[in-house]
């Protein structure tokens, strides 16, 4: 799938992304946004790669947000993409059809190692990857505590005992 230069306006003007008027990351926007999130939603942590984000995972700790570091390693990132590819092809994963997410996993290419271990990287510069990193990373992280990660469904806090 590929992404012509409009689809980016688009996506913003629908709150799909945000933008900033910086072409690097702006940290304080995302840790504004973290905090956000966290009065609406329990969350139980946030996977980070140190790299540039040393700082703002402290900020974030200050506030109470279980900050746990995620390196981006082969060694990461190749157990959760193999599930990844798993839960797609079994049809266990589902998503609200976020056009975002789609064309960043559509720009995904595993990039294996010589002991069967796969990366995720891009074929292209102007291909973004970054919605398909923050789920794998996502998926790394549940698969390193499951039981932090249970859904409410199979905790059955719906429903009295």
């Amino acid at each position: 799938m590929t992404s012509s230069s409009s689809e980016p306006k688009a996506w913003a003007a629908k709150h799909l992304v945000l933008t900033t008027p910086y072409s690097d990351a702006d940290f304080q926007a995302i840790e504004d946004d973290i905090l956000e999130l966290s009065r609406r939603f329990r969350i139980v942590s946030v996977g980070y790669d140190p790299w540039q984000s040393t700082q703002l995972a402290q900020r974030l700790r200050a506030q109470d947000i279980e900050m746990v570091e995620f390196r981006s390693t082969t060694a990461n990132f190749s157990p959760a993409i193999i599930e990844l590819d798993a839960a797609t092809r079994s049809g266990r994963v589902q998503h609200d059809g976020n056009p975002v997410l789609e064309w960043c996993i559509g720009n995904v290419v595993g990039k294996p190692d010589r002991r069967g271990n796969v990366y995720p990287t891009k074929a292209r510069p102007e291909q973004k990857i970054d919605a398909a990193v923050a789920l794998i990373m996502a998926i790394g992280r549940s698969m390193t505590e499951p039981e932090q990660f249970t859904s409410i469904f199979e905790r059955a806090e719906l429903w009295p005992a």
